[in-house]
């Protein structure tokens, strides 16, 4: 590489063969920086890249702008362009950067964000000409035609002609295109950093992505520096004159370091052949010098972007899986890469027929033989020296699958492997995919939470690996709740592969609440969203107990007052084992709790919550978390009540009788944080409201006899209950009243005549019509009695009637046969009769 020069080498991402240029370039022309198409937020930290990690591995970026979360990777395997250039650079002592936006910045894209962004994002010049050159080239997708034009060629063919072939071919898709926005703004920023290496190294090597490479080599003045761009050698170089220096913000030049001698400079370690030691820490202090990189992007903080290294797998930098901009078949490529055209050939027939017979595809020795001469015919007859990927893909078709197809080959034109797919064809594409993950090397920081995490596990046996598997824990055991309570802080996070399929409590009683089930079903993976998910968590603590407990805090924050929101988030931290947060979710509570106007919402949460109180959670108490939070769900009740007005509706009537009714558990509670003097006070007045809906004054009424709110002695407080019942309008209020009322004091119907003495006296007043309409009313209030209830309710009834034993049976017995039958029928006459009169069957 002459003198004051700058070459740009495009690229397509993970291809063997323009990784074995990006190496020859290096090697022969030992650049003093190699920039490279990557994230320049990730520089400081650029050395992680140079551990010894197994790949594949990738760059994570997430986002969470806008409130909306999004997430990127950027994958390297062996055989990646980039990689190779890192690990190039290394060895040379080459100072080492990426160029590129950060990632979090355009590619972490929400998924409404990526099919707007898709409109305008197309590149129409691209699509064209890849279709033009397939059919020119006799190839039926772009991956054919890119292993027919540049990985057909052998390792030891001339690296000229490999660059030859790719400067035309990305110079013919870009054409004049002045690209996307996000091009644009991406090339801006590319341009920005070769400015900078230009005015500090002599030789400057830039690895892209080919589409960028054309914009780059003509736009100059997109750099906004004094220096000069010229083209000389064809399109591969750009020649800087030396003579002019780069100025920082567009107003002083900033001096760059000398440029003497031909010793590449070096920021890191080197374990190749590198310049004389004196030589390197002459040209480290140089390059150390340098405060005058680039502007990036920086996010507010960790919580609103950020990016880290995490292993990856095969399946995930197949484009067939969805990798836009992969490469199908990673594992086939990689043997390239190792081995070579025909040894990769070879392992890939190999794979393939294993993977079909396990799969228990029949596969004859003439089959066989059927598929390796289609494979070398197809090859002679489209000029690949050796069978190609494609070229036995194509074969196998042709031997094996013995039927007609109902869609294309995956490889020929969709891009993406789906069940619609022959199962042959399908297994043989996973064989090249590879099962193979990616491996961090133990030095490679890493938020203190992942560690914290794997720890955890490891000490409870529980491990989370990729193959998904099945645990059950019982909550009535010690350890399984330890275990349990690592599950639930993991799931309060939102951690992937973290599933609770279902609770159970096998064999326990009929009555049991739903939240005190003892037996948790998990389904546990580690998905390849595990460390993804885990890096974002980080930013609420370092170790998992303190990470749930602010996720908690947040979700809280985030509800808005939604009551089946804070009940979960509440369960959650139960279940979770994180007792001691009742002062801090109630301080967050405070602040969105007035943001909640359903009160039966509000009420079914509390009434919930006050129900694990009461009975403790399998041997934890969990009144220490809940009685602070519980006292403001009733403080916001009661102001909800207080505005109830009107004769009620059949929606909220559940509404209006469970918030009411939540006050009777809530007061035999005797939360610190609740004043239970105002609230039977209340409870009281809205009983004796008439402008209160029936049901809410009757569960109101309830409870207030329930906890002596409305006289000093029993027997005035019956009488005012028995007054307030017979006032009520038996047609359009009594069933309703009394669905209130009976809802949380059954006693006053089962235990004395009166009340049953004052429905009676309303029922006999009524006329059929008047009766029919406050039937269903009824008997649903009447429905809250359990059977022996309902048998004392019979001898008021049969007392009050002056039925004897035998006729008292009856009031307990369903009608049945025929009799019952034609009575239903009449009344089922009558019903139809009326709805024609008012209208509602014309």
């Amino acid at each position: 590489m002459p003198t004051g020069q700058v070459r740009v080498i495009g690229v397509r991402h993970h291809s063997p063969a323009c990784a074995r240029l990006v190496a020859h370039a290096i090697a022969h022309e030992r650049p003093q920086a190699v920039l490279i198409e990557g994230p320049s937020d990730f520089n400081p930290r650029i050395g992680e890249l140079l551990l010894d990690h197994q790949l594949p591995l990738a760059l994570y970026s997430y986002a969470n702008e806008d409130g909306q979360a999004a997430q990127c990777w950027f994958p390297l395997l062996d055989h990646s362009p980039e990689w190779v250039a890192l690990r190039a650079g290394r060895d040379i002592g080459a100072a080492l950067r990426f160029m590129d936006l950060p990632h979090w910045r355009y590619r972490a894209l929400s998924d409404a964000q990526r099919r707007t962004a898709g409109q305008w994002n197309a590149r129409s010049r691209y699509g064209q000409v890849v279709e033009h050159l397939c059919r020119r080239f006799g190839c039926d997708s772009d991956d054919a035609l890119w292993d027919h034009l540049f990985e057909s060629l052998p390792a030891d063919a001339p690296p000229d002609e490999l660059a030859r072939r790719l400067d035309l071919y990305f110079a013919e898709l870009r054409g004049d295109e002045a690209g996307t926005p996000q091009d644009q703004a991406r090339e801006a920023h590319m341009a920005q950093w070769i400015a900078w290496a230009a005015a500090h190294f002599e030789r400057v090597l830039v690895v892209c992505g080919g589409w960028h490479k054309p914009a780059l080599e003509r736009t100059p003045f997109a750099l906004k520096t004094p220096f000069a761009l010229s083209l000389s050698k064809g399109p591969t170089i750009l020649s800087l004159s030396k003579d002019l220096s780069l100025s920082k913000g567009g107003t002083e030049p900033v001096e760059g370091p000398a440029r003497s001698g031909n010793n590449p400079s070096t920021d890191g370690p080197s374990t190749g052949s590198v310049p004389a030691q004196g030589e390197r820490e002459g040209r480290e202090r140089e390059v150390r010098s340098v405060t005058d990189e680039p502007e990036v992007p920086q996010p507010a903080d960790e919580r609103a972007a950020g990016c880290y290294l995490v292993p990856f797998e095969f399946r995930q930098v197949d484009a067939l899986g969805g990798y836009a901009a992969g490469l199908p078949s990673p594992m086939y490529y990689q043997w390239l890469w190792q081995h070579g055209l025909r040894p990769a050939g070879d392992r890939a027939v190999a794979t393939m027929v294993a993977r079909l017979r396990r799969a228990q595809v029949p596969l004859s020795t003439a089959d066989l033989l059927a598929f390796e001469r289609s494979a070398a015919a197809l090859a002679a007859l489209r000029g690949h020296a050796v069978p190609l990927r494609v070229d036995l893909l194509d074969a196998l078709q042709s031997a094996v699958v013995k039927e007609a197809l109902d869609v294309p080959a995956p490889w020929s034109n969709d891009r993406r492997l789906g069940p619609h797919h022959h199962p042959v064809l399908r297994e043989a594409l996973l064989a090249l995919t590879g099962d193979g993950a990616g491996r961090l090397h133990g030095d490679t920081p890493l938020p203190p939470l992942l560690r914290d995490v794997r720890e955890r596990l490891a000490a409870l046996d529980l491990p989370i690996e990729r193959t998904a598997h099945q645990r059950v824990l019982d909550r009535r055991r010690a350890d399984d709740t330890v275990r349990a309570q690592l599950l639930w802080q993991l799931r309060c996070l939102k951690i992937s592969g973290v599933q609770l399929v279902e609770t159970k409590a096998p064999r326990a009683a009929r009555g049991l609440a739903r939240e005190l089930n003892f037996e948790e079903h998990w389904r546990l993976q580690q998905t390849e969203r595990w460390y993804p998910d885990l890096i974002e968590a980080a930013v609420h603590g370092a170790t998992l107990e303190a990470a749930a407990r602010q996720a908690l805090l947040r979700q809280v924050a985030d509800a808005q007052g939604d009551a089946a929101v804070l009940a979960q988030c509440l369960m959650q931290a139960i279940r979770a084992g994180l007792l001691d947060m009742g002062r801090e979710l109630a301080q967050q509570l405070r602040q969105g709790i007035g943001r909640s106007h359903d009160h039966g919402a509000l009420a079914r949460a509390a009434q919930s919550l006050a129900a694990i109180v009461e009975s403790g959670f399998w041997g934890d108490d969990p009144r220490a978390l809940l009685e602070d939070t519980l006292a403001l769900m009733a403080g916001q009740l009661l102001w909800l009540l207080e505005g109830r007005d009107g004769a009620g509706s059949p929606q909220l009537l559940e509404a209006d009788v469970r918030a009411a009714a939540v006050f009777d558990t809530l007061l035999r509670l005797h939360l610190p944080a609740l004043d239970a003097g105002f609230v039977r006070q209340t409870m009281a007045r809205l009983a004796r409201a008439a402008t209160k809906p029936p049901a809410l004054r009757g569960a109101a009424l309830g409870v207030a006899f329930q906890h002596d709110a409305l006289a000093a002695d029993a027997p005035t407080a019956r009488d005012e209950v028995i007054a307030i019942t017979r006032a009520m309008p038996p047609r359009d209020a009594l069933g309703d009243f009394l669905y209130g009322l009976f809802s949380c004091a059954r006693a006053l119907a089962s235990e004395s005549d009166g009340i049953v003495r004052a429905i009676h006296a309303a029922l006999d007043g009524m006329g059929v019509e008047d009766f029919l309409v406050a039937l269903p009313a009824l008997r649903s209030a009447l429905g809250w009695f359990p059977p022996r209830e309902r048998g004392a309710l019979a001898a008021h009834v049969a007392r009050l009637l002056g039925l004897d034993a035998n006729q008292r049976q009856r009031l307990l017995k369903l009608h049945d046969g025929t009799e019952a039958l034609l009575d239903a029928r009449r009344v089922e006459a009558q019903a139809m009769a009326w709805a024609n009169q008012i209208g509602l069957l014309t």
